[in-house]
């Protein structure tokens, strides 16, 4: 039996009443209200429609019915969902909230309310409904919002799979709360995976993802306590690849690079990013040790490894060659022989990966990023991007990177 658009809406409606008391919003696309369920309209309205970047908005997710998560000064989060019309224009946009994702004091409030542009009769008025919105997790928010796209369109995502998925406009915080036992299996499980190098992770790291909490590492400064847990993270995932077989020298250089790109970090999307490439790095690398192993002599496997060590720099075949005593025609032939490809391939191969964490992660330019790997100029590091990922790097880094809001 068919059920229409809007009896699917007022059932997910019910659903969500079930556990948190949330409002629903339908705005047009000029972010107008068209309907809600608020007692509070007017003042929740205008707390969303303030930090809106509606032309950003647009841009970002005209092509793609993806949800979207926003949060405020005020630690406030809200879903949108934008929909279409049968002409594929972009027409309406569902929302959901909004909820504190942190326990936050009136005094905070208070304070907080100072600051922004509204009367003081708003802001008196303003701290009364604050007071009364629910708390609930960014796990939680991020189910519902997988909850929402499905009951808007029929498809079923995930978070992992899709990195667009949860995109902040304005700034992302972290929650805690106290699932400790869902928070170590997960850790567990994902360190396992790293330890085993397993690259079909993606589809256990997807039903991970959203499982338990994580501790308060930092009081009152949400950015400083994701750094944290990044940083420990990473310290858990470098041992759990050297029990791997990574070599501790490779792991810990590994470990020093994405901790660096983790102090570089000033939002929350930044750090997820930052994360995400930390463990598939581990995980790559882990898998490419364990293939190594079985086939692949000590000297080459010596020369696979002083590569990954100094990818930043211009390494020659006879470099390689000194380092493990062979002459540089027999190294080269060996090399081939063992790993299927040239020192020369290898070496691009490898650098381009470390380009691809650069170019998700960071801010450098792509000529910083051509200079910074030794490729001596931009278009011969273009080159060899497109040759090795299948499109530009400046495609990739529209595709992969977070921008700031």
């Amino acid at each position: 039996m068919l059920v229409n658009i809007d009896s699917k809406i007022s059932f997910f409606r019910e659903l969500i009443s079930c556990c948190h008391d949330l409002n629903y919003w339908i705005y047009n696309k000029d972010f107008e209200v068209m309907s809600s369920n608020s007692t509070d309209e007017q003042l929740l309205s205008s707390l969303l429609t303030a930090n809106v970047n509606t032309k950003v908005l647009k841009e970002e997710n005209y092509n793609k019915s993806l949800p979207v998560i926003l949060t405020n000064q005020l630690d406030l989060m809200w879903i949108l969902h934008h929909d279409k019309n049968i002409l594929g224009e972009w027409e309406f946009i569902h929302v959901i909230g909004p909820a504190f994702y942190a326990d936050v004091s009136s005094s905070v409030i208070e304070k907080t309310l100072e600051q922004m542009n509204f009367s003081f009769n708003i802001k008196s008025i303003a701290k009364d409904v604050l007071e009364k919105l629910p708390v609930i997790s960014t796990s939680r928010m991020f189910e519902y919002s997988l909850m929402l796209h499905y009951t808007l369109t029929g498809e079923k995502i995930s978070i992992y799979e899709n990195q667009h998925l949860i995109k902040p406009t304005y700034r992302e915080r972290t929650l805690i709360k106290n699932d400790w036992h869902g928070t170590w299996a997960a850790e567990q499980e994902l360190l396992k995976i790293i330890e085993d190098g397993n690259l079909n992770y993606r589809e256990t790291h997807a039903k991970l993802v959203l499982t338990g909490e994580q501790g308060k590492l930092s009081v009152n400064n949400p950015i400083r306590h994701y750094k944290n847990l990044v940083i420990i993270f990473t310290a858990l995932c470098t041992r759990a690849a050297i029990r791997g077989g990574l070599s501790p020298e490779t792991a810990y250089t590994t470990s020093d690079f994405y901790i660096q790109d983790v102090e570089t970090c000033s939002t929350i999307p930044e750090l997820i990013n930052v994360n995400r490439n930390m463990q598939d790095d581990f995980v790559k690398k882990v898998h490419q040790i364990k293939n190594l192993q079985g086939d692949v002599s000590l000297q080459i496997r010596e020369c696979c490894n002083f590569i990954q060590l100094n990818i930043t720099e211009k390494i020659s075949i006879s470099t390689l060659a000194s380092k493990v005593g062979y002459a540089e025609n027999y190294l080269s032939k060996k090399f081939k022989r063992e790993m299927g490809q040239k020192i020369t391939e290898y070496i691009s191969a490898t650098k381009i990966d470390y380009a691809k964490n650069l170019l998700s992660t960071s801010e450098l330019s792509i000529q910083e990023i051509a200079e910074k790997l030794s490729f001596g100029t931009q278009s011969y590091f273009c080159e060899n991007f497109k040759k090795y990922v299948g499109v530009t790097a400046v495609e990739y880094r529209n595709q992969r990177s977070i921008r700031k809001p």
